[in-house]
């Protein structure tokens, strides 16, 4: 054998040699794998059960949706018969008649005003006696409402006797088109119907809501199918202990406070009290994640001053007492004025702060 040939036996024996190697380096790890790979916490877990619920609960209290709704019920103006009827109050507002005009095949009367930093409002007034009208907004932006730039969207005001037997009085419902804020942070939206019921038996709710908000934080998608909270009873009832205060929710929400995760949040069973200075004393709300782990809220635990979490999740469960006095409570709604009896309370108790 040459000298040649001899290098070049030995150089395909070392090649062999190495992928043998190769081969049992790869088989060994096939054989015992390298866990690296971190372990997910659940979506609902030990760490953040108290900030979802919290959150939730903020949710339900209306803090997302207060901002525009209270800007359109400024914009309106304290009127029934909303903002035409009194030039000075919009005028004060930043907006400037342009034109007006009724229309009798709509039997209404429509107003066009020139925001006074850009763009237009444009307001229709029923010929309704009880009053209400609706705005369209394009670009307007006012310089008296200085976090906001830009106003969008439309809204419609309906005011409405309630002749109920049993239960006379008044609503408003508001129904919000694509009503949307844009500033130098934050876009939001909103799109939904909103009723306000004044009676003996009180009723304020949120119905098929479609919820937006976009900012350097992220983006939070809220979409409601409803949330009503009522206080009182119907007239008629000679039992006090029959007044009671609710809350119904259902609804599902997406945002940084949530991981970015959809939650599914609804009460299984209604929160209701029947007395006047107490927090909910039964109803359960449901929290559910995408994986599976959930967080559930019992207000009828047995005692007066807290409730009960249950949180679940890698298919263990683990039970938590909250004081009320502690908990960012849910929204407790006091609009029975009209209740003609003495409101049923436990005698001796004192209501905690957050329940006020």
């Amino acid at each position: 054998m040459t000298n040649r040939m001899a290098s070049k036996t030995l150089l395909i024996m070392a090649f062999i040699v190495q992928l043998s190697a190769c081969e049992i380096s790869s088989n060994t790890l096939q054989d015992n794998p390298v866990d690296d790979e971190p372990t997910l916490e659940p979506i609902i877990s030990q760490s953040n059960y108290l900030s979802i619920l919290e959150y939730a609960v903020s949710i339900m209290n209306e803090q997302s949706f207060l901002p525009l709704r209270n800007l359109i019920d400024i914009t309106y103006g304290p009127d029934p018969y909303g903002g035409s009827a009194d030039q000075q109050y919009l005028k004060g507002l930043g907006f400037e008649e342009i034109s007006s005009a009724y229309s009798p095949n709509q039997q209404v009367l429509l107003v066009t005003y020139q925001c006074d930093a850009g763009g237009r409002y444009m307001y229709s007034q029923n010929s309704s006696v009880y009053g209400g009208g609706g705005g369209q907004f394009e670009d307007c932006r006012l310089f008296g409402l200085s976090d906001v730039l830009s106003i969008n969207g439309a809204y419609y005001k309906t005011n409405s006797i309630l002749k109920y037997v049993f239960n006379p009085g008044s609503a408003i419902t508001t129904d919000y088109t694509n009503i949307s804020i844009d500033d130098d942070n934050q876009v939001v939206s909103l799109d939904g119907l909103h009723v306000s019921r004044y009676g003996y038996l009180a009723t304020e709710g949120w119905y098929d809501l479609a919820y937006l908000s976009q900012n350097v934080t992220g983006e939070i998608v809220i979409n409601l199918d409803t949330l009503e909270f009522t206080d009182g009873s119907e007239i008629g009832v000679e039992s006090e202990r029959r007044w009671k205060r609710t809350m119904f929710a259902d609804f599902n929400v997406k945002a940084p406070e949530t991981g970015l995760h959809q939650l599914e949040i609804s009460t299984v069973e209604p929160f209701e009290t029947p007395f006047a200075n107490t927090c909910y004393l039964s109803g359960t709300l449901s929290i559910v994640a995408g994986d599976g782990s959930s967080l559930t809220m019992i207000a009828d635990n047995g005692d007066i001053d807290s409730f009960q979490l249950q949180l679940v999740n890698d298919n263990a469960t683990s039970v938590h007492t909250i004081p009320w006095s502690s908990a960012n409570a849910m929204q407790q709604l006091t609009l029975a004025t009209q209740w003609p009896y003495e409101l049923p309370v436990v005698e001796g108790y004192h209501t905690p702060e957050v329940c006020q």
